[in-house]
């Protein structure tokens, strides 16, 4: 009976809405019940609790890793250490949070997907489907940034041929939908609901919060503000504003981000053309930019940031990790470090 739909549609409010609120009672739920057959064994514990939801969360960097030696296998050991062990991701991917479930159930996605295109069988189309599903209700919002990456990544099952110019082609065409939506209706667009969840973000208050200029449903507006997006996720906080022990680790994991993209321009892999054009690593290029910059635009809040873009903040540094020569640098470091010593 909760998770039936009955009642959110009971009423006379348009489809879509009471669509959204179903969506939320089904997360909700979700998570209720999944802690209630949880509590049968740890008597409530939260500890306990944790653990085992651990248990459920863990095949999703499990799948990445298994998804992408398929792909890479010389990059096995620096992909492990990035998956399991980078504190933030490892972190915020870890709690009994919704985030967790979402990067499960968008590696069950790709990974279904990528094997359905080897052997056709139905069932992962199936298990591909109910990935979708899990994402819609966890966070519909990342699902929606996910669709012009998955599908441009499928693209590129048909054409074998210039990978790239199938993501900006796909990317182009979404941009155009995304403000083109304000034309089919001024009310009811993407834009405008951009501007609404930046508004209800507006509303909640916090500790620490970064500049953040209110939203218009207008091109101009979008890239006027871009700026300011781009600072609060991929640069902030600065090591000299933080306040605390989960600002400075932060601050610390933007540190560690940048210490790849220097690897990655500075220290790339020989074949680094071949790395740049593999569906793969565009796919997570594309998602996690895309979905790191949408969180700059909508949250102004340093603690809310560095939770939502786990999952982003993870795929581009396993894009990085692969496409620079990381053991390389390591070496170096190493050596320097050793020689001092003696």
């Amino acid at each position: 009976k909760d998770f039936s739909p009955a009642f959110d549609f009971s009423n006379d409010h348009p489809f879509f809405y009471n669509f959204k609120i179903y969506i939320a009672d089904v997360e909700y739920w979700t998570m209720r019940k999944l802690l209630a057959v949880f509590n049968i064994f740890s008597r409530g514990n939260y500890y306990i609790n944790a653990l085992f939801f651990d248990f459920v969360v863990f095949w999703g960097p499990f799948l990445l890793l298994k998804f992408l030696l398929n792909y890479f296998p010389a990059k096995k050991n620096i992909l492990i250490v990035i998956i399991f062990f980078f504190p933030t991701t490892s972190f915020w991917l870890s709690g009994i949070r919704g985030e967790g479930l979402i990067f499960l159930f968008m590696m069950i996605t790709i990974y279904y997907a990528a094997k359905w295109f080897t052997d056709h069988r139905l069932s992962r189309i199936m298990l591909s489907i109910m990935g979708v599903a899990g994402m819609i209700i966890f966070r519909g919002v990342f699902l929606l940034v996910f669709v012009p990456a998955f599908l441009s990544w499928l693209l590129t099952f048909r054409f074998k041929q210039k990978h790239f110019s199938v993501f900006g082609i796909v990317y182009a065409l979404s941009a155009i939908v995304f403000f083109g939506s304000s034309l089919i209706s001024a009310k009811n667009n993407l834009p405008a609901a951009m501007v609404s969840r930046q508004q209800e973000f507006f509303q909640l208050h916090g500790n620490t919060v970064f500049g953040l200029d209110s939203l218009q449903p207008t091109l101009m507006s979008f890239l006027r503000v871009a700026p300011q997006a781009f600072s609060n996720t991929f640069l902030r906080p600065f090591v000299w504003e933080t306040k605390g022990i989960l600002q400075i680790v932060s601050a610390f994991d933007i540190v560690i981000f940048w210490i790849f993209i220097f690897f990655l321009f500075f220290s790339p892999e020989k074949n680094r053309k071949t790395h740049l054009d593999n569906p793969v690593l565009l796919m997570f290029l594309f998602y996690g930019f895309s979905l790191m910059l949408l969180i700059g635009y909508i949250v102004p809040f340093p603690g809310a940031i560095v939770r939502y873009k786990a999952i982003p903040e993870l795929l581009l540094l396993v894009f990085m990790a692969i496409a620079s020569n990381c053991k390389k640098q390591i070496n170096i470091f190493y050596n320097l470090m050793f020689s001092k010593q003696n």
